[in-house]
């Protein structure tokens, strides 16, 4: 084995080529190691001085001044400057590259010029990990994906500057010339990344060596690169700094990825870095000490070249060094090298000369095994979704109160056979004895509690061994506790459940989306699963299948035309589809009509949207108007979509009143997407379920209270609404042809690819400005309904919600060309697509004419007369009818009756006087008495005025609604007051005054 020597460096690059992005200790280091300048613009290495702190901190979104992490950075240029060295996550990196996106950096370090002393071990900090970075196994930013699956070859070493180094000198060692490494004015560090990729895909594939880096020598452990990470059948290169023959720390991790590696079975070899020279000899020539450590970097820049690397390649390591008594504490608990039992590392026996003799481990428990993973039971919050970034606005103490934990044991039987057992439980088993798992919720297998040894009686030493066995990572994931669009790790752009169906724009992020609602939490769940797509986005293959699936929905839904109102099916396509679109649905729609005339039916064409294969019939959907209240509090948290079907006429009143209360309790929190609190135990409150999905509820009969039908999107399907002939054509294709499940599919799909391209920020923004116009459309429309006295704004949001489900639709017609569905939204055309939701809305909005609060005041105000229970007087002689001569059937209406000799008399309560206006000859002004009034309406009408009405909103109202006797409506109110001053004998009263037409409905007030 020969190695070259020399005072110079190996590589020709000086400080300067590094220039404007790296100066000063920051260029002089990367010229030391040998890093080309193309590879080291390619990371992203940079310069930061003090007074760049602030903007560096936000940009990189460190937190306020008072982080940690800022903090750090401050301390870090205090002094002098830093150089920052952006990590790259490997199988991240490999997922950006092959989804053609532009890799992100993981962690970040920083190496301060002058670097500051650890207090508590007096050595020099060289390199600072920046608060709340994760420890990653790193490749550069230019390394194609291929490398990382296929390279022949795959190298580790400590820190990403040896790395680079590593990487400077294979791609130098096959033909790669300095000129290329080192980019002649400035180029970006899109195209420096760009470039690198294209000179490592020339290095001829056997020659391909995948370079590794993770911070140190223990960092090797508990890293999901891992996972991903193919190992098999690849050569694995250790190299490890040169002191691994004489620092027991180092050569014992190397020994345990040795191990961890060959049992993946990787072909492991150590590069041995070892310079064998004399040490005054060394130290004159290199500056370096016979003792000092040798880097792969150093070694690269001062004595030898890549090709000598290779030649130092040793199958095996060396003797174990001399270990330091304090390395391992006696009294040390681990699981065994085959993860079948436990032992304990104890002190030697005293030998003659009165010393410990060495150390070792004993036997204690024939039961091994791991934590396989920890996992985080949650919905993501309405910042994860608006931003996509994974922890968005998560408090972290209620996350981790819903975790659980997956033990692995493994034991060997008295056969030799082997065996092995999964305890799951809550997370917090991890803190007590096994003894004590059962009474934690913990679910143990039998075949364990048949185990003569447990639970073992030193159970929390047992445990720390169990803790402590990570050569295999801990999986810490997190399982959605709901469907729809959901944030992933490490990831810009965010995943789409449905059932067990995830969709994402890569294989990393479907991989780390965990759907958690799963059968048990929601029976039916997987039904919701929906169909895939052949082919990638916008391939060919693609484009075809999502073109034929447009043109087959334009054949059923417009040119079949199965409903005789042909606006049904724009509301039923957007609803189907609405779930696809990233932003909070508060849609409602309530399906009436009498029975057998499509609700259900219509109800399950729009569920269609939401299956792989036939599913949804108007027979068989997910919810029913007979489920408790938190039942459906909790589906509606949990799906995309779900319905409350069937809320007929009951021959109980009570029972009828129930679940009207129920329904109208849940259409508000869906509309404001609100959730009922609970007490727990210990005056903990429960988990709230915030209501997710849009709501479909289909009942015979409109809601009796007016505020619940005014949060609605009303679908009326009276008689003969649907056409004859077309169910069954309508059936097959809901059931067989798959088109609505895969067009539900190619939505998600096209808004990811859209964030893909512009940004998930932006694309919410787009969606956003689409709102903006469906909004004047809607208005638009709306505004044709006048009711007096109400505004439409609710009506007109409402609208824009259920309208943005259209978009999706559009998007995927101009990506496929579907000119057919692209027809529908011209905006020319007045009955485009969002013009056929609005005009359903629209409809919807004019019956609220009449239904507002003034005029269900008046209903019940009349019905109370009708029904002798209450009467007015006549102001000017009470005890007479109020309108005197020839007008018996008006004073019947009035709440006065004829006795046997047909004489009036007034029946139940007095609740206001007729009279005249002032000045006016008219008896035309009925006063009411509105305390009285009102008491007699709501014990007798309680569905025109529910519990909780009062009697000065609903007199108000009045006012509002221009029901106010129009003599006195010209002059308005006293102040807040509802009634205005009259009189009776000569005597002031005060009075709600209504035109008397009004009261009997002969006249629109």
């Amino acid at each position: 084995m020969t190695t070259q020597t020399s005072t110079h460096p190996l590589t020709p690059w000086e400080p300067d080529d590094y220039a404007p992005l790296v100066t000063f200790t920051g260029a002089r280091k990367l010229a030391a190691s040998g890093v080309a300048p193309l590879v080291a613009l390619a990371r992203g290495y940079e310069t930061l001085e003090n007074s760049q702190v602030r903007d560096f901190a936000k940009h990189h979104q460190l937190g306020s001044a008072n982080s940690r992490a800022h903090s750090q950075v401050l301390g870090a240029t205090k002094e002098g400057e830093a150089m920052v060295l952006h990590w790259y996550r490997a199988d991240l990196n490999a997922q950006m590259h092959e989804s053609g996106l532009f890799p992100a950096s993981s962690s970040m370090q920083l190496r301060p010029s002058h670097p500051r002393t650890n207090p508590g071990t007096g050595k020099i900090v060289k390199y600072e990990n920046l608060a709340g970075s994760e420890s990653v196994i790193d490749t550069n930013p230019g390394t194609p994906a291929e490398w990382f699956t296929s390279s022949p070859r795959l190298l580790i070493t400590e820190g990403v500057l040896k790395g680079d180094a590593a990487l400077t000198a294979l791609i130098r060692a096959n033909g790669v010339g300095d000129d290329e490494l080192n980019p002649q004015g400035r180029m970006s560090r899109t195209d420096a990344v760009t470039r690198l990729r294209e000179l490592m895909m020339k290095v001829p594939a056997h020659n391909r060596v995948t370079i590794l880096s993770f911070v140190g020598v223990g960092n090797w452990k508990n890293n999901d690169v891992w996972v991903s990470l193919r190992l098999a059948d690849r050569e694995l290169l250790l190299a490890f700094d040169g002191d691994i023959d004489s620092n027991w720390n180092v050569w014992s991790q190397a020994n345990n990825l040795w191990g961890f590696a060959r049992g993946r079975k990787a072909n492991v070899k150590l590069v041995d870095l070892s310079v064998d020279l004399d040490g005054e000899l060394l130290e004159l020539t290199s500056g370096s000490a016979k003792t000092d450590k040798v880097g792969i970097d150093d070694f690269l820049a001062r004595h030898g070249d890549w090709n000598d690397i290779l030649d130092r390649l040793r199958l095996e390591l060396p003797d174990a060094p001399a270990r330091s008594r304090d390395d391992v504490p006696t009294g040390t608990w681990k699981v065994s090298e085959d993860g079948t039992s436990v032992q304990e590392f104890t002190a030697g026996a005293v030998g003659f000369d009165g010393k410990p003799g060495p150390g070792q481990w004993e036997l204690r428990y024939n039961i091994g095994g791991r934590v396989v993973t920890v996992e985080t039971h949650r919905a993501p919050t309405d910042l994860e979704i608006e931003t996509a970034r994974f922890g968005e606005g998560v408090d972290e103490a209620e996350a981790s109160a819903m975790t659980t934990c997956r033990i692995e044991l493994k034991w060997i039987n008295d056969d030799d056979t082997p065996a092995q057992a999964v305890v799951t439980g809550p997370s917090t088993i991890l803190m007590y004895p096994p003894s004590e798992w059962d009474k934690k919720k913990a679910v143990i297998p039998q075949n364990l509690l048949l185990h003569s040894e447990w639970p073992p009686r030193k159970g929390l030493e047992w445990l720390s061994a169990i803790k402590d066995n990570k050569e295999i990572p801990v999986a810490e994931n997190v399982s959605w506790t709901t469907m729809g669009w959901v944030p992933v790790e490490n990831s810009t752009v965010c995943s789409f459940i449905s059932g067990r169906t995830v969709i994402s724009p890569s294989k990393h992020d479907q991989d780390r989306t965990l759907p958690g609602v799963g059968e048990t939490a929601l029976p039916g769940a997987a039904k919701f699963s929906l169909p895939s797509i052949p082919g990638d986005i916008l391939s060919d293959e693609w484009k075809a299948q999502v073109r034929a699936d447009l043109n087959n929905l334009f054949k059923h839904y417009i040119e079949l035309a199965p409903w005789n109102d042909i606006n049904v099916a724009g509301v039923v396509m957007a609803a189907g589809l609405r779930p696809s679109v990233p932003v909070a649905c508060t849609t409602c729609l309530w399906v009436q009509g009498p029975p057998g005339q499509g609700k259900s039916w219509t109800v399950a064409q729009i569920l269609a949207f939401h299956q792989a294969r036939k599913t949804w019939t108007n027979k068989s959907l997910p919810g029913s108007m007979k489920d408790t209240n938190a039942s459906v509090e909790q589906a509606l948290s949990q799906t995309n979509i779900w319905v409350m079907d069937d809320l007929a006429p009951s021959a109980d009143a009570k029972q009828s009143a129930l679940e009207m209360a129920k329904s109208g309790d849940i259409i508000r929190n869906v509309h404001n997407r609100t959730a009922k609190r609970r007490s727990g135990t210990e005056l903990r409150a429960r988990e709230v379920f915030t209501p997710r999905a849009l709501l479909i509820a289909t009942a015979e009969n409109e809601h009796s209270i007016n505020s619940v039908r005014d949060r609605t999107i009303i679908l009326n399907l009276d008689k003969n609404s649907l056409r004859d002939g077309v169910v069954e054509t309508m059936n097959d294709f809901r059931d067989h042809s798959g088109t609505p499940g895969r067009l539900m599919t190619a939505s998600v799909q096209a808004m990811q690819h859209l964030a893909v391209l512009n940004g998930w920020t932006e694309m919410i923004e787009q969606v956003e400005v689409l709102k903006g116009n469906f909004a004047a459309a809607a208005r638009e429309t709306i505004a044709e309904a006048k009711v007096e006295g109400k505004s439409d704004q609710r009506h007109v949001e409402m609208a824009v919600d259920l309208m943005l489900g259209l978009a999706p639709l559009h998007i995927l017609a101009e990506m496929v060309g579907a000119t057919e569905i692209l027809a529908l939204f011209n905006p020319e055309d007045e009955s485009n697509l969002p013009q056929r939701i609005a005009k359903i809305v629209m409809a919807g909005f004019a019956t609220q004419g009449e239904a507002t609060p003034g005029r269900a005041t008046l209903d019940a105000i009349r019905h109370a007369l009708l029904t002798g229970r209450a009467h007015l007087l006549n102001a000017s002689d009470p005890n007479t009818p109020p309108i005197s001569g020839d007008h018996a059937g008006t004073n019947r209406l009035l709440g006065w009756q004829q006795d046997g000799q047909d004489k009036f008399r007034p029946a139940g309560v007095a609740i206001g006087y007729i009279t005249a206006a002032a000045g006016d000859t008219a008896v035309d002004v009925v006063m009411f008495d509105h305390k009285a009034a009102f008491e007699i309406a709501s014990r007798w009408s309680p569905a025109l005025l529910p519990p909780g009405t009062a009697a000065s909103t609903s007199f108000g109202s009045l006012w509002n609604e221009g029901l106010i006797h129009p003599h006195y409506a010209s002059r308005g109110r006293d102040g807040s007051r509802v009634n205005k001053m009259f009189r009776v004998d000569g005597r002031p009263m005060r009075g709600v005054p209504v035109h008397l037409d009004t009261l009997l409905g002969n006249s629109d007030g």
